[in-house]
């Protein structure tokens, strides 16, 4: 369908697709040339129904043992005459560098829960090259040193400004601050960064704006369907 990509994702034997709609997925194996998914299902949103027809579209797709072969760094999946070709999403939607990206806060996590960031507020943060942390929590400017050691971020010396902008700045910028304020552990998916303080387990959710995506150049599209 134009304007959406097909995500396939392979943990050892399971098998998880995303395609705009649900989140469909099944038990995957190499059968010679034929990938074997069975025990396949989702979840149930309702959505447009071209969306909803595309999922149809795919459950059928991959669970009529499919013909699979590998054309360089894409993936061929055949069956009937429909083809799906995907590249390694580490290839066209690559992980952006922690330093220097521009991050906006997306979402507070507070243990098993994801909080989306108050209607009316905003939060960024920016870590540089020269080891400076600036951004603004949701109300106030702040900035502070910090050291990265693997997936480990040590913050120290952290300075902000000091006046008050209303009830969801203000909520949303204590969880911020809360966040980044000690050792954090981070992790970077495409365009996505979770940070986690330790030992306390909360963090935030955070993403590169889209237009700095097409700044670095990168490419969008993962997959596309052909019948």
């Amino acid at each position: 369908m134009p304007g959406t990509s097909i995500r396939l994702t392979f943990d050892g034997s399971d098998l998880r697709i995303h395609a705009g709609c649900n989140h469909l997925r099944g038990h995957a194996r190499l059968d010679g040339r034929r990938l074997r998914v069975d025990s396949f299902g989702g979840t149930e949103m309702g959505c447009p129904q071209p969306l909803m027809q595309q999922d149809a579209r795919l459950g059928r797709f991959f669970t009529s043992g499919p013909q699979v072969r590998l054309a360089g760094d894409t993936l061929v999946l055949t069956s009937g005459q429909s083809t799906i070709e995907l590249v390694d999403r580490r290839i066209v939607d690559p992980d952006r560098p922690l330093r220097d990206t521009r991050w906006v806060v997306e979402g507070v996590i507070d243990g098993a829960t994801v909080s989306s960031v108050p209607a009316g507020a905003r939060a960024h943060v920016t870590f540089s090259e020269d080891e400076r942390m600036r951004g603004n929590a949701g109300c106030n400017d702040f900035g502070a040193r910090f050291t990265v050691h693997g997936s480990q971020i040590q913050i120290t010396k952290q300075v902000t400004t000091l006046q008050s902008c209303g009830d969801a700045p203000d909520r949303l910028e204590r969880a911020v601050l809360r966040v980044l304020d000690g050792p954090l552990t981070y992790e970077i998916t495409a365009d996505r960064l979770q940070l986690t303080a330790q030992p306390s387990g909360d963090g935030l959710a955070l993403r590169a704006p889209e237009h700095e995506a097409r700044f670095h150049g990168y490419d969008m599209t993962w997959a596309r369907m052909t019948e």
